[in-house]
């Protein structure tokens, strides 16, 4: 997951590797604390972690709002569909 969150914020290198691992860290275990199975192959799962990882990644990031409502969005949608038991996002 590491080279793909580096890609989408393009970054070359290993200087921001830790920064960006902790990001990614720190997704799962949002998610997780909403009630979502965290499975790393699932695209939704992935899209939260990428959308996370963008809004805040770096210091000043004019996009960090709307990153932050479209990953809250996207983790709503997430615990909904896992509450409502969906084989899908749920992972069973």
């Amino acid at each position: 997951m590491l080279e793909e969150i580096k890609k989408l914020l393009r970054i070359t290198g290993t200087d921001h590797d830790d920064e960006i691992n902790g990001l990614i860290d720190e997704a799962k275990a949002d998610l997780e604390l909403a009630g979502v199975k965290v499975l790393i192959d699932d695209n939704n799962i992935k899209r939260a972690i990428r959308v996370y990882c963008k809004a805040n990644f770096g210091i000043e990031n004019p996009d960090r709002d709307a990153l932050n409502k479209s990953y809250e969005m996207i983790k709503g949608h997430l615990n909904k569909t896992v509450e409502l038991g969906s084989w899908y996002v749920a992972g069973y």
